[in-house]
């Protein structure tokens, strides 16, 4: 390239843990004015500053990010005559490309952080598995995805204290389904009195839970009035919707919104959420994102 009209540019490519993403990237820069001016180059380490981009006039940019791992990504890029251009820009693991690391029954069940998810477990019991037994089957390979769900669910609803002064999740009294993108768990009217509360407050919203079913045992129907309600940040909400029986049983059916301000953060990932079950890693992404407080008690690493 000439020296004449450029500009420098460091790319600061981050993942979701804002830490710089270690792969092998493609990125293409396309001027759609002068597509003389197009390049490419592959990239294995961030940030980086690539010299010598052409500038303006001619130097806005197209830029298409095709990592190995992550998901791609496109952006447009203005570049300014003289000048050093910083690209911070934020990329998801591709659920496809990530390794899980659960921890032990061991750390679950003696370590004081998790003892609210370790006496629900307790109180739980899904097939015949029950406490240390049923994580311990969690955790196995072909439950992982599960086992993913539920902890994202845990530490979402952890996260999240009502009226009461209680949380979320230390008011479910057993879990009765365990799916990748959300819980069901049996609990008290107390929770869904809470909530109601907290709705007075502010401090939780209504939402529209119309979609929700109840596939568990226990011939639960979702309550006819003030049934479904989401936290309301921009990204990540825990979502509640209250269900009861003719015992006069209550249930509730527990997820994250994951579409929420996605785009707003990520704009595009490369993955288009749809009906279909979101994926729990993608979930894990989001809340490491958007909460550093929340503990989501595993990690998972580029596969």
């Amino acid at each position: 390239m000439t020296d004449f009209n450029t500009s420098r540019v460091t790319l600061d490519f981050k993942d979701a843990h804002r830490k710089p993403i270690k792969d092998s990237v493609r990125v293409t820069f396309d001027n759609f004015h002068l597509k003389s001016l197009n390049f490419r180059v592959t990239l294995d380490k961030f940030p980086v500053t690539l010299e010598d981009v052409p500038a303006f006039p001619t130097g806005m940019w197209t830029v298409f990010v095709q990592p190995e791992r992550y998901r791609p990504k496109t952006f447009f890029l203005p570049v300014p005559a003289g000048a050093t251009v910083p690209c911070e820009q934020f990329f998801f693991l591709h659920s496809s490309r990530v390794r899980p690391v659960f921890p032990s029954a061991k750390t679950i069940f003696s370590d004081a952080q998790f003892k609210a998810l370790a006496d629900l477990l307790k109180k739980s019991k899904i097939g015949e598995l029950s406490g240390p037994e049923l994580y311990t089957d969690l955790i196995k390979k072909k439950n992982h995805l599960l086992a993913a769900g539920l902890l994202n669910l845990y530490g979402r609803s952890e996260a999240v204290t009502l009226q009461s002064g209680k949380t979320v999740f230390s008011q479910f009294e057993s879990l009765a389904l365990i799916l990748q993108d959300r819980i069901y768990a049996t609990t008290g009217t107390d929770l869904h009195s809470d909530v109601l509360k907290s709705v007075k407050k502010k401090t939780i919203d209504t939402s529209d839970g119309s979609l929700h079913e109840f596939p568990i045992p226990g011939a639960f129907e979702m309550l006819s009035k003030d049934a479904s309600f989401k936290t309301p940040e921009k990204a990540g909400n825990l979502q509640l919707t209250f269900a009861k029986n003719e015992k006069g049983k209550m249930a509730v059916d527990a997820d994250v919104d994951e579409a929420t301000g996605i785009r707003h953060a990520f704009e595009v990932i490369g993955h288009v959420f749809t009906g279909g079950r979101t994926h729990p890693y993608d979930i894990h992404q989001i809340l490491s994102f958007f909460y550093e407080n929340i503990s989501l008690a595993y990690d998972i690493e580029p596969d």
